[in-house]
């Protein structure tokens, strides 16, 4: 039974019937697992194909939820739109509204009718709803472990069942190699997901290194597996590893072409050609991209230098300003206060210094102008004159 639950969940996954996929597998790793026990070489592909199925499936999901809610998001847009219409049509119809909107008896019983009809039917699907039963987790029946496995994403159920078919494989040396590269491979995927880039790249190093070992192994697996590394590296903006590994994808894709090339040419053959060509042109787009976000990041670390820089030079500048200014300042009020100490020292002595009354006439008046000359000697005269009558 577990063999034909396997081969009818392969066939599912081939189909992309992820759902059927899954529960098929469920239940033959389950009961595989019974059988020949949680680490048999046996449960090593049913491990496998399940956790992919489960990867796919909660991509499919992903992407069917994005849709859905630009729907929604446009139906709430037209539902806008046609209340304010009929908001416009009421206004003009305010005796024809007032009638409607007046509820009679008879619909308030028949609501309350429906009411109770809908009351009693959600009762009934209740009780007829099926109670828990295989998981499309882990494939057991009805146990509170089932339904913990019920409640994990499909990707963190996926998570565990690789890291035990990865045990598996690695047990099995040589013959699992190519099982083995998959599912470090499958795990890689989902770290990049959830965004743990770094435990990405170290699974898809590790991959290669266990791809080396394989005779005549397929080399677009290894090109597929450099260019995943270097968008994970991308998605850390370390560009340089990035640009390092989508160089090396694309060296690869080149010997893959020179290889159909050199084949005899068919449909198949042109087909396999354009199919590489078309890949290997994806991969120097994302050089480009990389090396012009880098640029980007470049020139916006030097714009933010060049700001960093011009403002300490400004704050720098109006400092030193701000320092001569009030250096200028204590300066002048120093020479302002030191002339202010001097001179209430000659303001002191002024009143102890006695003018001498000049007895003759000042040189200022000797050296002076003829019209002053003259004027001194009337006053002279007339000095004399009184002195001699007297």
């Amino acid at each position: 039974k577990a063999k034909e639950l396997f081969g009818r969940g392969s066939r599912n996954y081939l189909m992309k019937l992820y759902s059927d996929a899954a529960d098929d597998l469920s239940e033959a790793c389950s009961l595989f697992s019974e059988v020949h026990g949680p680490t048999a070489d046996e449960c090593g592909l049913p491990y496998l194909l399940y956790a992919k199925s489960l990867i796919a499936l909660g991509t499919e999901e992903n992407k069917l939820i994005v849709p859905g809610e630009d729907e929604n998001e446009e139906e709430d847009d037209d539902d806008e739109n046609a209340d304010e219409e009929d908001g416009a049509e009421d206004e003009k119809n305010d005796d024809e509204k007032t009638e409607d909107e007046k509820p009679t008896e008879d619909d308030a019983s028949n609501d309350k009718k429906e009411s109770e009809t809908n009351g009693e039917k959600k009762e009934e699907c209740a009780a007829d709803e099926p109670q828990p039963g295989p998981s499309t987790s882990n494939g057991t029946n009805g146990t509170a472990n089932e339904e913990e496995d019920e409640d994990k994403p499909n990707l963190e159920v996926a998570w565990e069942i690789l890291e035990l078919a990865v045990k598996i494989f690695e047990n099995q040396n040589e013959k699992a190699y190519e099982n083995l590269v998959e599912s470090l491979s499958e795990l890689a995927g989902i770290s990049f997901e959830n965004s743990h880039f770094e435990y990405a790249i170290n699974d898809y190093n590790k991959a290669l290194v266990v791809f080396e070992k394989i005779p005549n192994g397929n080399k677009r697996i290894a090109a597929e597996i450099h260019f995943k590394i270097g968008l994970s590296h991308f998605m850390l903006n370390v560009f340089d590893k990035a640009i390092d590994s989508f160089t090396i994808a694309s060296d690869v894709f080149d010997k893959l072409i020179e290889i159909e090339k050199a084949k005899e040419e068919t449909a198949e053959t042109k087909a396999a050609i354009k199919d590489l060509e078309e890949t290997k042109q994806e991969i120097l787009n994302k050089i480009t991209e990389v090396q012009e976000t880098k640029q980007t990041s470049i020139e916006e670390v030097k714009r933010e230098l060049s700001k960093l820089i011009k403002g300490d030079t400004e704050n720098g500048g109006e400092a030193s300003g701000s320092s001569s200014h009030s250096a200028g300042i204590s300066s002048g009020e120093k020479s302002s206060s030191a002339e202010s100490a001097e001179k209430p020292k000659a303001t002191d002595i002024s009143h102890l210094v006695k003018r001498k009354k000049p007895d003759t006439v000042s040189s200022d008046v000797e050296t002076g102008s003829p019209a002053k000359k003259i004027a001194t000697e009337v006053s002279s005269t007339n000095g004399d004159a009184e002195k001699s009558s007297s």
